[in-house]
């Protein structure tokens, strides 16, 4: 399908496959962030993946696909989390998860984009510009705070940061210690 505009709501047995492996792979990603920092449950849901934005702030996090017909097309995959709302494109991958037959619509390329962009910000959001499948030698700037290293996504990173949730640290100082990394309670 051409990414554009025109075709946000196409649907396939192809986009279905795609929305389901890139919003378990979010999932999955939460879970780890949750578990490595001692929140741990039996069944997790949104509501506890949702914690992570209060540190990560990954509703800021603005993606930008630059194929798109007709110029770049932007957007925030987490943007409605700024508001408390919950995310359309993970909404979409539940309700045509468990009903696919009365909802096969909903695996369209917008949800498809947006799943797969989500997976993306989250492991920027933990590695930065390590989060690439190539070469991080690679970066290059495109404008407008938006940083990429020639993957199918650029990001903007948030601006929003308070100076207490910055850090800095000497990596040769705290390598040898048995456990360098703080965690922080999302309880």
């Amino acid at each position: 399908v051409e990414p554009d505009t025109s075709n946000l709501e196409t649907f396939s047995h192809r986009f279905y496959e795609l929305l389901l492996r890139a919003s378990t792979e979010f999932e999955t990603n939460s879970k780890y962030i949750l578990c490595a920092n001692g929140y741990t449950k039996k069944d997790y849901c949104i509501n506890d993946y949702c914690k992570i934005a209060q540190v990560s702030h990954l509703q800021g996090y603005e993606v930008i696909y630059e194929n798109w017909r007709g110029g770049p097309y932007s957007f925030k995959p987490f943007d409605s989390w700024s508001e408390s709302h919950p995310l359309e494109w993970y909404k979409n991958y539940n309700t045509v998860k468990h009903n696919r037959e009365q909802e096969f619509e909903l695996a369209n390329l917008k949800n498809t984009l947006h799943a797969v962009a989500g997976v993306f910000v989250i492991l920027f959001s933990q590695f930065g510009l390590n989060t690439n499948w190539k070469d991080s030698s690679l970066e290059f700037a495109i404008g407008e705070g938006f940083r990429s290293t020639h993957n199918i996504f650029a990001v903007k990173p948030p601006i929003d940061w308070d100076s207490d949730n910055c850090y800095t640290f000497d990596w040769e100082a705290i390598k040898n210690q048995e456990d360098p990394f703080a965690r922080y309670s999302f309880k």
